[in-house]
């Protein structure tokens, strides 16, 4: 079994131009996950964001603190804590803070190859 909390995982950009956000890839293929990779995703300021973009993958998102926006091509839906997120395959999707405090959120994602 494997714990630990949060705050001791190192906070990184998250890679992709013109995200305004942090990751914390909290379970991974390295720390012995098979299938999944769970990551802390933070949005920290009013407006930030992590523009539109697709995978090929599925996405679950749980929100945890703040206030939040999801987004699609047609449109967006408001987030507060305990909504989750399905994210399709190949849906573009992003995520906006839309509140003064920090947008935290876990992100479930099939282990990157």
């Amino acid at each position: 079994m494997l714990t630990g909390h949060y705050t001791d995982v190192e906070a990184v950009a998250p890679g992709m131009p013109d995200a305004q956000a942090t990751i914390r890839w909290l379970i991974t293929r390295e720390k012995g996950a098979r299938h999944f990779a769970m990551r802390v995703i933070e949005i920290a300021g009013k407006g930030d964001r992590i523009p539109l973009h697709a995978h090929d993958y599925e996405h679950e998102v749980f929100v945890l603190e703040g206030t939040g926006r999801a987004l699609t091509e047609t449109g967006s839906r408001d987030l507060v804590p305990g909504d989750y997120v399905f994210v399709e395959p190949g849906e573009k999707h992003g995520f906006e803070n839309t509140g003064t405090a920090l947008f935290r959120f876990i992100c479930v994602i099939p282990n990157p190859a």
